[in-house]
């Protein structure tokens, strides 16, 4: 009679079934192999990593689709078209346990070669029996390249102008974790463009922020200790393994770094190559620089009068609003009748009563600095020791250090508010990216005179033009 048997994954969320009918029947005497089927499953997409195994089946039947019971059936498993290989060793025939009954379905796996190329491989089975004629069937698997790695990187662009940094996270897209001993697969390289890639592991390429194991594949901790599970056992990293499920993430990482001074406003080109794969193939991935300084400027008066002082402010950022400080700023002339002001830093006098054997604060101090600089100084503060009273001790005495030198006490002096050059160069705050600078006009000044900012402490130069209308005097 017929029965039904129903085959459920409880394993997968869904819960999926599905069910086959067995027909059973008495038959009397030998019956020999008649026909072949064979069958193959495998992941979709079959990668050939050379890691992937496939299961390849061979049914066996004879003329009335029942189990041979001619004996020996011994197949053969051949490739015969394409690459890979199947099990070393012909594969015995499936047994029923309980009964020790034939089964007639033979059993192998397939595992192809590492190639980085989609293919198609044919796997043969030939029966040979004593009282039939061979029989053979054949099946055939799909091949697909790994493929190339998503490549994430974050923040990008980054800003020039100061050390920085980014994260190259590297995504295998493929859904078969390809172990690597715990090293990762990927290999980090800068093809083009500034800055380097650190934090690499031993093999060169970025490692994954986690897990840090040791050569035999156990977790360990910050100190480079071996993590132990509840029961005092090492916590592997191995497919499968609750413990550590969190870790084979297939993303590998990476970082950037470059200095202020490397480089601005250009591209760094990121070679990943892939030591899963035969032929290391490479990705590419592009991380953007920012412009070092993007200069913008105002003038006022504007327009100005013949013969009239004009102030200079130029605003200095990167691209992202961020100052640019301690730039150096440069004002000319490019066209019209008028000069360029040099200014000079005048550092007030401090209020009396000061050691006159301190010399370790100046009174006045004056710095001519080069005409057309553009300040960023905004309220300089000037400090100092002033000497007063002598120190005395517990019994009233003066008080002398080790060379037996008197003792006096001492009050820091602070002079706040002082001007830099003349007016036109006045500047409220400073380090705040706003740079201050003033030309003057002549009294024959006509039409407009044109102006222009740069920046030269980027390694492009930066610049900006102002025209300025000149009114008649």
């Amino acid at each position: 009679g017929d029965s039904v048997i129903r085959i459920t994954n409880t394993s997968a969320p869904s819960i999926p079934s599905t069910e086959v009918t067995v027909t059973t029947t008495t038959e009397i005497g030998r019956s020999v192999i008649d026909r072949v089927e064979m069958l193959s499953f495998s992941e979709e997409p079959f990668y050939t990593d050379g890691v992937a195994r496939a299961l390849v089946l061979a049914v066996a039947a004879d003329e009335d689709g029942n189990i041979p019971t001619d004996k020996p059936l011994e197949p053969d498993f051949l490739i015969i078209n394409g690459q890979g290989s199947v099990a070393p060793d012909r594969m015995a025939q499936q047994l029923d346990t309980r009964g020790n009954l034939d089964t007639g379905i033979f059993v192998t796996t397939y595992t192809p070669d590492n190639r980085n190329l989609d293919s198609l491989t044919s796997i043969r089975s030939i029966f040979s029996s004593v009282d039939a004629d061979v029989v053979t069937a054949t099946t055939e698997i799909s091949l697909t390249a790994l493929a190339a790695p998503d490549v994430i990187i974050f923040p990008n662009p980054i800003p020039a102008g100061r050390d920085f940094g980014a994260f190259i996270d590297i995504f295998d897209v493929n859904d078969q974790f390809v172990a690597f001993n715990g090293v990762s697969r990927y290999m980090l390289s800068i093809e083009s463009g500034p800055g380097s890639v650190t934090d690499a592991n031993s093999v060169g390429g970025p490692p994954d922020p986690i897990p840090n194991v040791d050569a035999m594949g156990q977790l360990l901790d910050s100190n480079n200790a071996v993590v132990m599970d509840a029961a005092g056992n090492p916590i592997l990293i191995t497919d499968g393994n609750p413990n550590v499920e969190n870790f084979l993430d297939n993303m590998s990482s990476g970082q950037y770094s470059i200095s202020r001074d490397e480089g601005s406003n250009q591209d760094v080109t990121f070679s990943i190559s892939d030591d899963a794969v035969a032929g290391n193939p490479t990705t590419q991935a592009v991380l953007s620089i920012g412009q070092d300084a993007v200069v913008r400027a105002v003038v006022s008066p504007d327009p100005a009068d013949a013969g009239e002082d004009i102030q200079v402010i130029a605003f200095v950022e990167d691209e992202f609003g961020l100052p640019a400080l301690n730039h150096d700023l440069r004002i000319t002339i490019v066209s019209g009748s008028a000069n360029v002001l040099a200014p000079s830093v005048t550092v007030g006098r401090l209020p009396g009563n000061l050691d006159p054997n301190d010399t370790s604060v100046n009174d006045r101090v004056n710095e001519l600095e080069v005409a057309g600089k553009m300040f960023d100084l905004g309220q300089l503060t000037v400090q100092g020791v002033r000497t007063t009273d002598p120190k005395l001790d517990a019994n009233g005495n003066q008080e002398v250090d080790n060379n037996g030198n008197p003792v006096f006490l001492t009050t820091n002096v602070t002079l706040e508010d002082i001007e830099v050059g003349s007016q036109p160069f006045k500047d409220v705050i400073g380090n705040d990216g706003a740079y201050v600078g003033a030309i003057a006009a002549t009294g024959v000044a006509r039409g407009t005179v044109v102006i222009r900012i740069t920046d030269l402490t980027p390694p492009n130069q930066p610049s900006v033009e102002v025209v300025v209308p000149i009114a008649r005097s």
